[in-house]
């Protein structure tokens, strides 16, 4: 799901970095770079 959907832009790469770190899902969560395309 991409970030802008869900929350509009209220929430930046380092605070979903830390919330997903936090709660040790990093592995089930992809935080792309600005630009970066992923392809699953």
């Amino acid at each position: 799901m991409h970030t802008d959907a869900s929350n509009h832009m209220t929430v930046q790469r380092k605070g979903l970095s830390e919330y997903v770190n936090a709660r040790g899902i990093r592995d089930k969560v992809c935080l792309p770079f600005d630009g970066e395309t992923l392809n699953f």
